[in-house]
């Protein structure tokens, strides 16, 4: 499954904001005054309801919204939109002291922000609408570090603890049992090591303080090595691997090692999701750019999760028995994004799925010296 073209992508990065406000003053104040800053673009809505809809098909950065509209009022209001869309900062409106009342609940369950209406100007209202959006990915990087805390790092240390106190203790006395034990607390350890090091790379690449390695080097021999690394624990799943290449060999200038990481994390993917078919990785040679794909026939992926894929910790689609930390996406993400290039999904449940990424022939990287923190290379997550 090879797309034709790229999804659109916004050259200007705006900023979309969804406006719930059933006063046509009102709205037509707050239209005026995001028109003039070019990296807003506001939806407005009067209802409830059709802020749902909205939300339904495509993602805001902010929301907000009025407390008093005509199919509800006051913390339903609020409940509602986050319900349907939980990662969204919300502002809220108030013109009243019992609206106020219920912005401060509302701020007690996660609203980022309230204003007055009639006490407030363009430059506050536009402050309010970024501090929020900044508020908010704190709030979210927060709950994402307790979610690995609590999941990625606290269950290998399970294991770990309890395989060497049972062989301490002497309640595993067999000589083979203890090698079985001891062997868990090893794989303890390096999904420790491997989780710990992601969480690091990720935050350095993030920051952009991430010492990337570029030189040039053959894309067809990148893609003969992953083929190699990969095609028995492929062909040992039953499964068919296809590569195409170009005719011609095809020099890139990048981080080798972290172009590796980006198909690595794709390969792996893809066999968490295929159980029959094959797993394809492709590459065309365009004028000043390579396209990329790893294409599988697995289960696919709803609509709606594919704008999620990117997220950091997002684990969409995957069953209680897949494991990974949901970093392996976000990282390829930073990696292409970091040598100017993009990455995106297509594909339909029962479907397979399609990875594509782009990247310039002569990328440049976002680097800081050698000696920077994070910048020590490692295994791909």
């Amino acid at each position: 499954m090879q797309p034709n073209a790229a999804p659109e992508k916004n050259p200007t990065n705006r900023i979309n904001v969804l406006l719930l406000e059933d006063d046509e003053v009102d709205a037509k104040w707050v239209q005026r005054a995001l028109k003039d800053s070019p990296t807003f673009r506001l939806t407005s809505v009067g209802t409830v309801a059709a802020a749902l809809e909205c939300l339904k098909s495509r993602d805001f950065d902010v929301i907000l919204s009025d407390l008093h509209l005509p199919d509800g009022s006051g913390l339903d209001i609020f409940n509602a939109l986050i319900k349907q869309s939980p990662q969204a900062p919300v502002v809220l409106l108030t013109g009243s002291i019992l609206n106020e009342h219920h912005a401060m609940e509302a701020i007690h369950q996660g609203a980022q922000d309230y204003l007055i209406k009639g006490q407030v100007d363009q430059r506050a209202l536009i402050q309010a609408l970024n501090y929020a959006m900044e508020r908010n990915k704190l709030m979210l990087m927060r709950d994402h570090f307790v979610h690995v805390v609590s999941h990625e790092l606290k269950n290998p240390l399970n294991a770990l603890q309890l395989s060497i106190t049972m062989v301490k203790d002497g309640i595993i006395v067999d000589a083979k049992e203890k090698k079985e034990a001891l062997q868990v607390a090893l794989n303890s350890i390096g999904r420790l090591v491997r989780t710990t090091q992601t969480l690091l790379d990720l935050a350095s690449m993030e920051s952009r303080k991430y010492s990337f390695q570029q030189a040039n080097f053959s894309l067809n021999a990148l893609i003969e090595e992953m083929k190699q690394l990969f095609h028995r624990e492929i062909e040992g799943k039953g499964l068919s691997l296809k590569t195409i290449v170009p005719d011609r060999d095809v020099e890139i200038f990048a981080d080798r090692d972290q172009l590796a990481r980006v198909f690595t994390n794709l390969i792996h993917n893809a066999l968490k999701f295929t159980q029959k078919g094959q797993i394809s990785i492709r590459a065309d040679d365009q004028e000043d750019s390579i396209r990329c794909s790893v294409a599988d026939t697995g289960t696919g992926i709803a609509p709606e999760d594919i704008p999620k894929l990117f997220r950091r910790f997002s684990r969409t689609g995957k069953t209680n028995t897949t494991q990974g930390t949901g970093l392996g996406l976000s990282i390829c993400r930073e990696i292409l994004e970091a040598h100017q290039g993009r990455i995106w999904a297509e594909s339909a449940p029962g479907a397979g799925a399609c990875f594509i990424f782009t990247i310039p022939k002569a990328a440049t990287p976002a680097a800081v010296p050698a000696a920077s923190e994070g910048s020590t290379h490692a295994r791909p997550a």
